[in-house]
């Protein structure tokens, strides 16, 4: 894949993100309020890992935080990124107002 193809994909990549985080606060319940919450949620996911750790460095001892941080991260970077896939696909078809994923940035199933 060549340079120009790369920065094309990437920016394509942070465009979406962006308009997904407009269209969220349009916040009108329609197919791109739903698809605008999918693609928010894939561009976030990632950032769920280190959360996780700070999450649980917040309420446990450091030696806790690293070890169970990026596992409790890890499965909901996977969950809120499947979340994001399936309301990409399915945006047009109703509900729009009810999100797969509600979970905030951080926030495990443990606690």
């Amino acid at each position: 894949m060549n340079r120009t193809l790369k920065g094309l994909l990437v920016g394509g990549v942070i465009m979406a993100v962006l308009l997904g985080g407009l269209i969220l606060e349009a916040g009108a319940a329609s197919p791109l309020h739903k698809i605008g919450r999918g693609f928010k949620n894939i561009g976030i996911a990632p950032v769920e890992i280190p959360a996780g750790i700070v999450s649980y460095s917040k309420e446990h001892n450091p030696f806790v935080a690293l070890i169970i941080g990026p596992v409790a991260g890890t499965v909901n970077c996977v969950t809120r990124a499947t979340a994001g896939v399936i309301e990409i696909i399915t945006f047009p078809l109703p509900p729009y107002n009810q999100p797969l994923y509600e979970r905030e940035l951080g926030e495990t199933i443990w606690e």
